[in-house]
């Protein structure tokens, strides 16, 4: 049975990005980290359910390489043991691993939900 948190999963990237930032989830989006990595997040993103989402980044394949590399990444509503609640991003495939935005939008979309929500994976 799916925990029910006061947050919920949103339906875009740009509405991911602002919950991530709402709930004080560390420092994946921040212009920062962004800007380090050279990173940019995809429109292309899939809701799986109220607590978890697919997305895809993209980042630049070195710092004199000016071609970009394609990451699918997991995003999850948690619930810390002190109630407070934030937003997990885990990478499901390797960094970097796609050279296309269309070749990790279509491994994006085949992924089965149950493949990345596992029992007990809502808290």
């Amino acid at each position: 049975m799916q925990t029910q948190y006061r947050n919920s999963m949103p339906w875009t990237s740009k509405g991911l990005v602002q919950l991530y930032k709402n709930t004080d989830s560390g420092y994946f989006f921040s212009p920062s980290t962004m800007r380090f990595w050279r990173s940019r997040v995809l429109s292309h993103f899939r809701r799986l359910d109220g607590n978890h989402a697919l997305f895809i980044t993209s980042e630049k394949a070195g710092f004199d390489d000016l071609t970009r590399k394609f990451t699918i990444r997991l995003a999850k509503i948690i619930q810390e043991e002190n109630g407070h609640e934030r937003v997990q991003i885990d990478t499901l495939s390797q960094f970097g691993e796609f050279r296309s935005s269309a070749s990790a939008k279509t491994v994006m979309r085949a992924i089965k939900p149950e493949f990345v929500i596992k029992e007990g994976d809502s808290q």
